[in-house]
């Protein structure tokens, strides 16, 4: 019952976003409360490709993505990728989700509902992918066929 409750709030916050950020759009900035990271700080990403996930703890789609997003930020970390995920929850909530799924690849940010906005997010999981020109190189689902082509061709 509560998922329900969460997920209808979500879509009723969410439905009236018209703008829908892009392929070829300026990344907008990142709007959060909290990053919960090693070292609590936000990451620098000037210069950087990126990878920005939208999620929240209570849905399933969302935590099944965790796995593949610490595996994209391991293997890539050595070419400069930063990983970076927006929970719509707060800050308990999102140290809870980094503790029960082990995340060290990359930071957190809570309360990132103001950002989703921004970005146009209307479902979720929704992950984007930035080059270093700050432009959107992709956006779909982070477990998609096409996420780590995309990935690879933004660091190219």
């Amino acid at each position: 019952m509560i998922r329900s409750a969460t997920a209808f709030l979500l879509l009723a916050t969410f439905a009236g976003s018209t703008f829908a950020a892009g392929k070829g759009d300026v990344a907008p900035p990142l709007e959060g409360k909290t990053w919960v990271s090693a070292d609590g700080a936000a990451p620098q990403l000037e210069g950087k490709v990126y990878v920005v996930d939208f999620y929240f703890a209570a849905c399933g789609p969302c935590n099944a993505a965790v796995p593949h997003l610490r595996e994209i930020a391991a293997k890539y970390s050595s070419k400069d990728v930063c990983v970076v995920a927006l929970s719509l929850d707060n800050e308990k909530s999102v140290r809870a989700f980094k503790k029960k799924h082990g995340i060290e690849e990359y930071a957190l940010l809570s309360d990132g509902k103001a950002s989703a906005r921004s970005w146009g997010v209307s479902s979720f999981p929704t992950a984007f992918i930035v080059g270093k020109d700050g432009k959107i190189a992709w956006r779909g689902h982070p477990i998609d066929d096409e996420f780590e082509p995309a990935l690879k061709k933004a660091l190219n």
